[in-house]
């Protein structure tokens, strides 16, 4: 995984809700998503 998704990876939970849940940042989140359609084969 490049050091940008790592980067992206670690901003991406911003919380946990009382059940455990996470809780995501909504604009990493359309961020990583759309690196990912951009290049779906991760390593």
């Amino acid at each position: 995984m490049s050091d940008a998704m790592q980067e992206l990876a670690r901003r991406l939970v911003v919380g946990r809700k009382s059940d455990g849940r996470a809780v995501y940042d909504e604009a990493v989140k359309a961020e990583l998503v759309g690196k990912r359609a951009i290049n779906p084969v991760l390593d």
